[in-house]
């Protein structure tokens, strides 16, 4: 019961993540202009993958409980996490870019560590759910066959 729950909450960010930058894309392209991170050529293509990538991966977890799924989720607030600490290394005062118009919050700790809370139950969640998938390991490992 608790994975379900874990399960949705990540899942209702990605989705809320992704329609605000999907329903606002011009907000969210020069959000990721501000990090500095991207060549801008890379900007508005990377906005998209971001931005209905993670509407994408939000339906999908909302329905299935999916080891791969959780990697990406994982992987992708890890990168936003790396991206947030790297602003804030540069002294860079930008809006976190985090949930479009939903939050129009500064970077720094708060959003930090939402972002690396999320990416630590995703990584749960892959744990958990790659017992039941045997997604990582192969035919002959001995791990969790019962004798």
């Amino acid at each position: 019961m608790a994975t379900i729950l874990l399960r949705l909450i990540v899942a209702a960010s990605l989705i809320i993540s992704g329609m605000e930058h999907s329903r606002r894309p011009e907000l969210f392209l020069i959000s990721i202009v501000r990090y500095e991170i991207l060549p801008l050529l890379l900007v508005p293509w990377f906005s998209l993958v971001i931005a209905y990538g993670s509407l994408s991966l939000g339906l999908v977890m909302l329905f299935f409980e999916s080891a791969l799924c959780s990697i990406l989720a994982a992987g992708l607030f890890f990168m936003f996490v790396t991206a947030q600490i790297r602003a804030l290394a540069n002294g860079t005062e930008i809006s976190c870019g985090c949930f479009g118009s939903f939050g129009e919050e500064s970077i720094g700790l708060l959003s930090v560590g939402r972002a690396a809370v999320f990416a630590l139950v995703a990584g749960f969640l892959a744990s958990i759910y790659n017992k039941n998938e045997r997604f990582f390991r192969s035919e002959n490992d001995p791990i969790g066959e019962s004798n």
